[in-house]
């Protein structure tokens, strides 16, 4: 199930939640490889794909580089990507998801599903994070209400808000897809990025994703392997 996730590592511990979108690219938040202010070393990452059980890994991937937005700050262009050192063994158990295209249209109301690693637990105190990938079905909410409602106004266009009452991305889940089914095709429209820190986990308010069709060009640019593959939502 979901063979493009990844478990992210950072100095040997679980940090996020990736996804692969080309045999050596690897797509994540921002967020994830910039760490107070300073963008890590790849060799310092690597990822686990392969199996929805990250404590029982398949394929353990290594990476030779890893390239922040070079307008991220503050949660703003939250996208990275990694290059992988080998090619990523693609198979029934692993296999790149098509990102949206630049000419990608409103998804507001469509029913999405978001995935990760991430706790599942509403709590404030820390909380273990799970073994098992988790996934929740969700809807895109229009960004001017997402913004007003629950962002303050300040939220960009090039983010993309999605949740469900009660059901909703946590820590672990940052840098995982958000996935539009285009009939029977995965397609990844956001990365998850941030939730309203008042609110918190999986309330009433939505989750806000860096909206992949705003950075093709950053991302087709960066993996620089020509096998991304592309759709234009819905």
């Amino acid at each position: 199930m979901f063979p493009w996730t990844v478990a992210l590592y950072y100095n040997n511990q679980f940090i996020c939640t990736a996804s692969v979108i080309s045999p050596t690219t690897v797509l994540t938040a921002a967020h994830c490889v910039v760490l107070e202010g300073q963008l890590q070393s790849a060799d310092l990452f690597y990822g686990i794909a392969g199996n929805v059980n990250k404590s029982s890994p398949v394929v353990r991937l290594n990476f030779r580089s890893v390239t922040p937005h070079p307008d991220y700050e503050n949660l703003q262009n939250d996208v990275a990507i990694f290059k992988t050192v080998d090619k990523i063994p693609l198979g029934e158990n692993i296999s790149p998801i098509c990102i949206a295209g630049p000419d990608s249209r409103s998804l507001d109301y469509k029913r999405v599903t978001a995935m990760g690693w991430g706790t599942t637990s509403r709590s404030r105190i820390a909380q273990p994070i799970p073994d098992i990938l988790q996934f929740v079905g969700q809807r895109v909410v229009p960004n001017n209400q997402c913004s007003l409602l629950f962002y303050f106004g300040q939220l960009a266009d090039t983010g993309l808000c999605a949740g469900g009452l009660f059901r909703g991305i946590c820590n672990g889940d940052s840098g995982g897809p958000l996935v539009y089914f285009k009939g029977q095709d995965p397609v990844e429209v956001g990365i998850a990025s941030y939730i309203n820190a008042l609110i918190g986990c999986g309330f009433i308010g939505p989750a806000v994703f860096t909206r992949v069709s705003s950075y093709y060009d950053f991302i087709m640019q960066t993996a620089g392997d020509g096998q991304v593959c592309m759709v234009s939502v819905p």
